[in-house]
């Protein structure tokens, strides 16, 4: 009974194994052509713009494909029971083998179901499982191939000239990038250490330079990349013309004028005119008056800075004289358009009028005008104070006092206009960091726009050949205009058949003159004789002569003889 029931199990074994076998094939011809359908339309997605397909891409298709390909193999497999049953209808067995796997595990063995075993082995005996034959799927199978066919060739494809081209060109926007920022930002950690006064540090502001660097990222796409360093190069450019003082430096250049009309002010009037703000400030300093010097010696050193308070108040005058007189202008406007509009309104005309005074005025102007008016005083203290002693041989506690407090105002006033010139100087530091970073970012984009032109123009330099048009030639000569086709005439004067004929005559006067042959009828003739030919149908020799008729018949030579 044991050798039966091994014998049977061992056949559904093997039936088993060879039909799972044969699916296996089958799920492999189907995963040939999923992959190669799937890989068809992802070349054919990156092919048609001239992209080769990535590697990644392929190893992706490939894997899935597998993976489903296996996962629909290990569904569609045969148990042992579905073996059995395939056994039975293949061999046309009716059920018997299926009927003895069922009584061998119900522990059915004895009587009729010891017989069933019997005749199962009987039948099973001379059965062999490589009666059933695979069955490939030809249709899948040629599919498979033309698609393979296909995919291999568009996986292989390399890109287009232009895509090596661009991508060259992605890789250069994208090394250049990274190469800028990180320019940039070493540039601004540079001025981050450069600065110290406080006052500079808050008009340049590092940390908003760093925050604004640091949003800067490498990029493929030229456009953007120019994009944000344009962006970087007007945020940077607004930051400095928050540090600009226009009218104040306007000032001082009227003051430089000024001053250079003297000799002993021309070495201020040079600070102010190079806007060496700091050095005039220097200047300023040596001038600042002292008490422990006789009052002749006083007067002396200060005569040198009253010199340079009254030209510089002078120009302050001047300076608001202008800003008034551009003031009023559109103060003026302003009223004209409020008479066209018919609202005399004398609270808005006074608005307009101290609107136009608030512009006019300055904190570094009235320091020039208080600080003459100040040394003035002061200057006239000391003369009362030095008439005094040489009336007296001393001045009064009360002048010396009076002295002492004009020096003092003196002092203060000078101590203002010093600090105004160190703000502008301070101003035009903080402002030339920030134009040394805007023209940074302005050299940026000109060298990335150059490192694209050199990439996309590698052989701009003519090293290599290549091919070239010319759309201004012409193919054809033409009488009025010279274009280079010109044609040499080779051959012994006089000497040859011509319708022309020159002579020369080595002295002597005569005029000269030219004779045609007449040859225009001999052509004529030629022609309609080549007509008249036997071989040419006689409905095209009517049309034709028909046709010489016409055009003969205004001839003065008459027409033509048929």
């Amino acid at each position: 009974m044991s050798e039966q029931h091994g014998r049977i199990v061992a056949f559904v074994a093997t039936l088993r194994q060879r039909v799972n076998r044969h699916r296996l094939w089958t799920a492999l011809v189907w995963t040939v052509v999923a992959g190669a359908t799937a890989t068809v339309l992802i070349g054919l997605w990156f092919t048609i713009p001239g992209y080769a397909i990535p590697w990644p891409y392929i190893a992706w298709i490939a894997g899935l494909a597998i993976t489903g390909g296996l996962a629909t193999w290990i569904w569609q497999r045969l148990s042992f029971d579905h073996a059995a049953s395939l056994a039975d209808r293949f061999f046309s067995l009716h059920d018997t083998i299926a009927s003895y796997l069922h009584f061998s595990k119900s522990n059915k063995q004895d009587g009729y179901y010891a017989l069933q075993a019997n005749k199962t082995y009987l039948q099973v005996r001379h059965l062999d499982p490589k009666d059933i034959r695979y069955q490939p799927p030809c249709r899948a199978m040629l599919l498979a191939t033309g698609l393979v066919a296909i995919a291999v060739p568009l996986s292989l494809k390399s890109p287009s000239d232009a895509v090596k081209q661009q991508q060259l060109l992605e890789e250069v926007i994208y090394q250049e990038t990274t190469k800028i920022n990180e320019q940039l930002k070493e540039t601004v950690e540079e001025l981050s250490l450069e600065i110290e006064d406080p006052l500079e540090k808050k008009l340049v502001n590092p940390d908003k330079l760093h925050k604004w660097v640091e949003e800067l990222s490498a990029s493929k796409d030229q456009k953007e990349a120019l994009r944000q360093y344009a962006r970087l190069e007007r945020k940077i450019n607004e930051a400095r013309l928050a540090t600009q003082r226009k009218r104040d430096e306007q000032l001082l250049d009227q003051a430089a004028k000024e001053l250079g009309m003297e000799e002993q002010t021309k070495a201020l009037a040079k600070s102010f005119q190079r806007k060496q703000y700091h050095q005039a400030d220097q200047l300023l300093a040596r001038q600042q008056p002292q008490t422990n010097k006789p009052l002749s010696q006083q007067r002396r050193e200060l005569a040198h800075l009253k010199a340079a308070s009254q030209r510089m108040a002078a120009a302050a005058r001047l300076h608001a004289e202008k800003n008034s007189s551009t003031g009023s202008n559109h103060t003026g406007s302003n009223r004209a358009s409020l008479n066209r509009k018919g609202q005399h309104d004398q609270a808005s005309t006074g608005k307009l009028a101290n609107r136009g005074q608030q512009a006019n005025g300055g904190k570094l102007a009235q320091a020039m005008e208080d600080l003459a008016e100040a040394v003035d005083q002061f200057d006239e203290s000391l003369q009362q104070a030095a008439q005094q002693e040489s009336q007296q041989g001393d001045c009064s506690a009360e002048q010396k006092s009076k002295c002492q407090s004009c020096q003092q105002n003196v002092n203060r006033e000078l101590k203002k206009l010093r600090d105004g010139l160190k703000i502008l100087a301070t101003m035009r530091q903080a402002e030339k960091k920030l134009i040394r970073l805007s023209k940074m970012c302005s050299n940026c984009q000109s060298g990335l726009c150059s490192a694209c032109r050199d990439c996309q123009s590698p052989n701009a330099d003519g090293k290599k050949a290549g091919w070239g048009s010319n759309s201004a030639r012409r193919d054809t000569q033409n009488e009025l205009n010279d274009n280079g086709q010109t044609i040499q005439l080779q051959g012994i004067k006089n000497s040859g058949p011509s319708l022309k004929s020159v002579e020369a005559a080595d002295d002597g006067s005569g005029v000269a003159s030219r004779q045609t042959t007449q040859r225009i009828r001999d052509y004529k003739k030629q022609f309609e004789s080549f007509v008249q030919r036997e071989d040419i149908p006689e409905q095209v020799k009517q049309g034709v002569k028909r046709y010489f008729e016409i055009i003969h018949q205004n001839d003065s030579l008459g027409a033509v003889d048929k």
